[in-house]
């Protein structure tokens, strides 16, 4: 009732009903986030944030609607106990001015595949029991008469038992949701090793989670990179194509922002040549790396589609894919669509498109005058 998400419901929602939505809430959550990347994958509008936008906004809501109905279900999980346990001290009688004397009502054992009897110490069938000796605190004891049989199943204790050994189960369920809300909250977000990158960064700040610093990597539109330190919560922010890690010993978490980095289109594919086309010289020495092979999913490989981009935009800033091969050569394309033929020994890329920043060309210089 209180957010987007079942706003046709005019009277608050009941105990009963949190209780049977909370074992749901997993699953609602999976389907409803695939739905919006489902729907991403069909978003003509030029915003590759907007699905992230998106979700985000529907785990906000969610985190929201925990917040209000675990309260709400363990009310309801407790009462339910009650019911079908069904135990009573029943008989009660006085024995004098200062015993109450009673007799324990044998009600249900097993819930939820627990032998609640057993596990709150209590008879398997019906006895006497001595409830207790008062003395001036009758007028309590006929009050609450139930509390005072120590050893008997009532039902206070059934309530007892489910904050016990039912109770966790619901909280586990919550512990379950918040770990995959967290991971979605970096939706769009690899995970790279230890380390920070070693290129500047643009952005420095201190932010309060891991969370809050990606939110701050994605409200930034140059933003490629963050690392994130959890000892003192420094939050850098990177605008680099690629990212080197250095000074992997220290709590240096970094993440590539995977809509704005190099993305693979296809494996042992080329695009077909065309105007603008520019192929690299031999340029294994750029990546740091000798290896020749084609394996196209490895991190090396990846690693020179990443520094393939970067060149190709130096060389061409209207490149749109880049073709790397195993032989340590590249070939930038400025088509906007790529004609996909067939290579044993390549793979087609692409990525995000240059950042723009003011970069020194030569100092005590000028341009000539001109048109």
């Amino acid at each position: 009732q209180n957010s987007k998400f079942g706003q046709a419901e005019t009277q608050p929602a009941t105990n009963e009903w949190s209780a049977a939505m909370f074992p749901l809430a997993e699953q609602l959550i999976l389907l409803q986030t695939n739905l919006l990347f489902e729907i991403a994958r069909h978003d003509f509008v030029d915003n590759a944030d907007a699905a992230s936008a998106r979700i985000l906004d529907l785990l906000n809501d969610w985190k929201k609607w925990f917040l209000v109905n675990i309260h709400k279900a363990h009310h309801a999980n407790a009462d339910q106990a009650k019911k079908t346990l069904n135990w009573a001290v029943v008989n009660r009688k006085h024995d004098g001015d200062q015993h109450i004397r009673g007799r324990w009502k044998k009600g249900a054992c097993e819930i939820n595949g627990v032998n609640a009897c057993k596990a709150m110490n209590c008879p398997e069938e019906e006895k006497d029991y001595d409830c207790g000796k008062f003395h001036s605190l009758d007028a309590l004891a006929n009050l609450f008469p139930d509390r005072w049989c120590n050893g008997a199943c009532y039902k206070w204790t059934a309530v007892d038992f489910y904050w016990q050994y039912l109770a966790p189960k619901v909280e586990k369920i919550r512990q379950d949701v918040d770990k995959m809300i967290a991971e979605l909250d970096l939706a769009g977000f690899e995970r790279m090793a230890g380390g920070y990158c070693s290129s500047t960064r643009h952005g420095l700040s201190w932010g309060k989670d891991l969370k809050d610093c990606a939110d701050r990597c994605r409200s930034d539109k140059d933003c490629r990179f963050f690392t994130y330190r959890p000892s003192n919560k420094a939050c850098s922010r990177y605008g680099s194509a690629t990212c080197d890690l250095i000074d992997p010993e220290h709590d240096h978490e970094t993440y590539r922002f995977a809509a704005r980095a190099v993305q693979k289109v296809a494996s042992k594919k080329r695009c077909s040549g065309g105007p603008g086309a520019f192929e690299s010289a031999d340029w294994a020495a750029n990546t740091g790396s000798k290896v020749r092979n084609s394996d196209f999913d490895s991190l090396g490989f990846k690693k020179w589609a990443e520094v393939a981009w970067e060149k190709c935009l130096q060389e061409v800033i209207s490149t749109k894919h880049v073709t790397v091969f195993d032989t340590a050569k590249f070939r930038c394309h400025t088509e906007k669509t790529c004609r996909l033929l067939d290579a044993g020994n390549g793979a087609v890329w692409t990525g995000p498109p240059p950042t723009f920043t003011v970069q020194k060309v030569a100092s005590k210089k000028r341009c000539s005058g001109g048109p």
